[in-house]
Order: structure tokens, then C-alpha cells, then sequence
């Protein structure tokens, strides 16, 4: 996961929690239009390139946000 460069703070708080899936969901957007699409796009019109490896940080996401056993969904039923 990205993490704050800033960070002051030795330990993780649900604020660092939600910064850190905004910036995952940020890298998410960024790899799926900058590199996974223009590449289909590529493709689709016969354009040679060298084929650009990225990480897919689409399992990351669903930890966090996954319905119903992500961590997001777990904390909402905690507290209610």
C-alpha cells in the first residue's frame, strides 16, 4: 500500500487508514487509464509499443472495501 511520506506517528490510526485507501484508489484510476487502457487502445489500432508491466492493486482494494469481509464493512458493523 502507498503510505503518507510525512508520516510523524509510530503508530497506524483510522485516519492513516483512510488516507491510505484514497491514495490506492488514486493508483487504481492512474494504472487502469494511463497504462491498462491506452494499451487496449494500442492494440485495438495497431500501434507496436513494448508492453508496460504495472502493479494491480485491484485485490488491495477489495480487502479494504469488499462487501460483505472488508475492513471497511467489518468496522461499520462494529460500530453500530
Amino acid at each position: 500500500m502507498l503510505t503518507s511520506i510525512c508520516s510523524t506517528t509510530s503508530t497506524s490510526t483510522f485516519e492513516q487508514l483512510c488516507i491510505n485507501y484514497a491514495n490506492e484508489h488514486l493508483q487504481h484510476y492512474f494504472n487502469q487509464h494511463v497504462f491498462k487502457y491506452e494499451q487496449e487502445e494500442y492494440w485495438k489500432e495497431g500501434i507496436r509499443w513494448s508492453d508496460i508491466q504495472f502493479l494491480d492493486n485491484t485485490a488491495c482494494l477489495q480487502l479494504i472495501e469488499g462487501k460483505p469481509s472488508g475492513l471497511l464493512c467489518l468496522l461499520d458493523d462494529q460500530c453500530k
